[in-house]
């Protein structure tokens, strides 16, 4: 789902209350005055934002840096606000309390806001997106997590905070027909290590002092490091950063085509061990440290490329992030947009327990039966909308799922009105967005992981 930045968000939900957006016509000295012909030409009437008004310099109005959010202001990207102590119609001068301004080079959007301060609209919000949980909410698709066949228990993620549904999937092994990996399952070997900047059997290792060592397969008891097939890659890393990675040349077409890749890693350690793809490695999705989890990355080949290299990164280079990880199943795909799965089967009759005693993950799922050992478990499931603090913190919702978020931030900026004041309106308009809000989710407004199920019924019932 696309998502709104929240200085998109915050102007919006202030336009009820009063909000005015004009860029400066003189630049910014260090004095206290702000400078606009727009408000001169909308605004006539001396001291008109004078007391209950707030200034924000939110951007600069060129485009020096980019189109989309401009160069950044010496002043800051929102985060300085002054309240307006006098406004002058005839040269549209904003007065403001406190410090001199710093000097700006050109032009800058400045945002003014009646009755509330900005920080006022980011609290609301930051309690708000409590409030409107589960109704509304950063809704999660997690397939990390690995199966086995004698665990019914699963440590849920700390991002979900509720589960809709829980699937299984059956693994995509490397033997697959279009898997462009030689020795993807790395199930062939010529010696039982590869040494840093040796190739074996089509990878490479480099990273001093690190190996990657074949691990064989057992029985009664199992071994739980090699997934399919006889053996698995073990990779140690105790020093340095690290790369495991093979060059694929493949007859299909790789110039400027989307090459995806998947990998069932094992490690106990978070922020350590994530995919490579074409010399880029997935620093947005490292491994979460639970054990096995299946790692997807996708990235776009450059205009001349023929041959690319994929393969692991491990971050070495902090002690902290230094591991032993195990591998098995990987697979890189050259044209879909993302990795080929399996269907996945719904699973029934599941329980969750939320976090006990303050844990810090997203409590457990139990499972009804023993699953199928080493498959993908799919959790559907919803987190907390992300909290702001910056202008470009972004919002997981956009378009009308918008509206009662508004509204509920809304209803309580007036309630801390109202109790600051119980003669006024603050309370009945209060009341009048949280109605709004409730409003919005009556009737077949549904926000699940999945459309609800709508029943029609004909005649006069």
């Amino acid at each position: 789902m696309p998502t709104t930045t929240w200085r998109v968000a915050r102007r919006d939900i202030a336009r009820p209350f009063g909000l005015v957006e004009f860029d400066t016509s003189t630049n910014l000295t260090t004095d206290d005055k702000i400078i606009s012909t727009e408000l001169t030409n909308r605004y006539t009437v001396d001291d008109h934002f004078n007391g209950q008004w707030f200034v924000t310099i939110v951007l600069d109005a060129d485009t020096a840096a980019t189109v989309t959010t401009g160069a950044v202001p010496a002043n800051g990207i929102g985060t300085l606000t002054r309240r307006v102590e006098d406004y002058t119609a005839s040269s549209g001068q904003l007065t403001i309390v406190g410090a001199n301004l710093l000097a700006e080079d050109e032009s800058v959007t400045c945002d003014l806001y009646n009755t509330f301060h900005p920080d006022d609209y980011k609290r609301a919000y930051n309690r708000a997106r409590q409030a409107v949980f589960p109704r509304l909410a950063a809704h999660k698709d997690h397939k990390g997590i690995i199966t086995d066949g004698d665990t019914l228990k699963y440590t849920v993620p700390s991002t979900i905070r509720q589960i809709d549904r829980v699937s299984l999937g059956q693994a995509v092994l490397a033997s697959h027909g279009q898997n462009l990996l030689t020795n993807g399952g790395f199930e062939e070997w010529d010696t039982d290590t590869i040494e840093a900047t040796e190739t074996q059997n089509s990878w490479t290792l480099s990273g001093t002092s690190s190996t990657a060592n074949k691990e064989s397969s057992t029985t009664g008891p199992t071994n739980h490091m090699v997934l399919t097939g006889n053996y698995s890659a073990r990779l140690y890393v105790p020093a340095n950063n690290t790369t495991l990675l093979q060059t694929v040349t493949p007859s299909v077409a790789t110039q400027m085509v989307e090459v995806s890749m998947a990998a069932y890693v094992y490690c106990r350690v978070a922020s350590s061990i994530t995919l490579s793809l074409d010399g880029d490695h997935n620093t947005s999705n490292y491994h979460g440290g639970t054990g096995w989890e299946l790692l997807q990355y996708s990235n776009t080949l450059d205009i001349n490329d023929t041959s690319f290299t994929a393969g692991f990164y491990v971050n070495g280079g902090t002690a902290a992030a230094r591991t032993t990880s195990y591998i098995d199943r990987a697979v890189v795909w050259a044209g879909p947009l993302s990795t080929p799965e399996s269907m996945w089967d719904v699973v029934n009759g599941w329980e969750w327990i939320p976090p006990l005693d303050g844990a810090s993950d997203g409590g457990q799922v139990f499972l009804p039966g023993r699953p199928r050992d080493h498959e993908v478990l799919r959790l559907n499931g919803r987190n907390l909308l992300s909290s702001v603090s910056a202008d470009t913190d972004t919002i997981e919702l956009d378009g009308e799922l918008l509206d009662p978020l508004y509204m509920k931030c809304r209803q309580f900026l007036c309630e801390e009105k109202a109790a600051e004041d119980a003669e006024s309106d603050w309370g009945r308009r209060a009341r009048d967005f949280e109605t709004e809000y409730e409003f919005w989710f009556r009737g077949e407004a549904y926000h699940g992981s999945r459309p609800g199920l709508v029943v029609s019924r004909r005649g006069p019932f």
